[in-house]
C-alpha cells in the first residue's frame, strides 16, 4: 500500500507511524509501521552513507586519494557557504526517496529524510547550528506542487535538533527548473539574484544553516547565501552553512566557477 497525504501544514509534521506504508518505499518488501517504510537493506544502506567521508567544504564524497581537509574540486569552486553537511551522496536509495517526496507527493518521506539529515548534523556539526533556513520555491511552483520539500525537511530536522526554523528567504522571480538546465554556468546564471532575504532578530550574529533536498552544482545555495549576506551589517548572520539531504558527486566544474 502506498500512502500519499495531502498538505496539512503543521499537523502533517505530527504524522502517526500507522500512516507509513506496509511495504518498503524502495524495494516493495513488507515492513512494519515502526520501520517508516524502509526495509532493513535500505536502512543499512542509509546508515553506511552516514559513515562515508565527505569533503567538509562542498560535501562531495572523499575517495582514497583525498584527505579530510577537503577534495580536489574545492579550489575551483565558489560555493557561497562555509561548509556543507549531507546525509549522503545523490545515489540510491536517497535519490529515489527525494524523488518520491519532491515529485510524487509522498509526504511521510519528508520525516525520513529529515531524520537522516538531522543525524548527519548531530554527527558533523554538533553545537554549531543556531538557525535552520529552508531554501524557498517560487510561489507559483509551490502552489503547483502543494508544498516546499525543503521547508518540510527543515521543520522535522529543527524539531530533532531543537533549533528554530526561519522562513527568511523569498524567491523573487520564477526560474527554470535546475534539472532542465544542463550547463553548470547556465545553472548559476539561472539562480543569480533569484532570492531576497528578510530581516529577523534571530538572524543577527547567528550560525545559519540553509536547508535543501539536493545540491548538484551548488548554484542554488550560492544564490540563497548571497541574499543573506546582502542584509545590512549588524543584522546579518555570523556564518552561513548548508545542510542538504544528498550531494551529487559527479557534477562537472566550469573553469570560471
Amino acid at each position: 500500500m502506498t500512502i500519499s497525504l495531502p498538505p496539512l501544514g503543521l499537523p502533517f509534521r505530527l504524522i502517526d507511524r500507522s500512516l507509513f506504508p506496509s511495504t518498503c518505499w524502495i524495494t516493495g518488501e513488507p515492513v512494519q509501521p515502526a520501520d517508516q517504510g524502509l526495509s532493513g537493506g535500505v536502512r543499512r544502506r542509509l546508515e553506511r552513507f552516514l559513515g562515508w567521508p565527505f569533503c567538509p567544504r562542498c560535501g562531495a564524497t572523499l575517495g582514497p586519494w583525498s584527505d579530510l581537509s577537503g577534495c580536489r574540486r574545492c579550489p575551483a569552486r565558489r560555493l557561497g557557504v562555509e561548509r556543507i553537511v549531507r546525509a549522503g551522496p545523490l545515489d540510491e536509495p536517497l535519490s529515489s526517496l527525494v524523488r518520491l517526496l519532491k515529485f510524487h507527493g509522498r509526504w511521510p518521506v519528508a520525516a525520513i529524510l529529515a531524520s537522516w539529515l538531522g543525524a548527519a548534523l548531530e554527527q558533523h556539526a554538533a553545537g554549531q547550528v543556531d538557525v535552520l533556513a529552508p531554501v524557498p520555491l517560487h510561489w507559483r511552483r509551490q502552489w503547483r506542487r502543494g508544498f516546499n520539500q525543503a521547508h518540510e525537511i527543515a521543520a522535522y530536522a529543527g524539531g530533532r535538533l531543537n533549533r528554530p526554523v526561519l522562513d527568511v528567504l523569498r524567491r523573487i522571480r520564477p526560474t527554470a527548473p535546475q534539472t532542465r538546465t544542463q550547463s553548470v554556468t547556465a545553472r548559476a546564471d539561472n539562480l543569480r539574484g533569484a532570492f531576497e532575504a528578510f530581516t529577523h532578530p534571530l538572524l543577527a550574529g547567528k550560525r545559519v544553516w540553509l536547508v535543501d533536498d539536493v545540491c548538484t552544482t551548488g548554484a542554488t545555495l550560492r544564490a540563497a547565501a548571497a541574499a543573506l549576506r546582502a542584509l545590512p551589517a549588524g543584522i546579518r548572520p555570523a556564518s552561513i552553512c548548508a545542510a542538504v539531504v544528498a550531494v551529487a558527486d559527479s557534477t562537472p566544474i566550469p573553469a570560471n566557477d
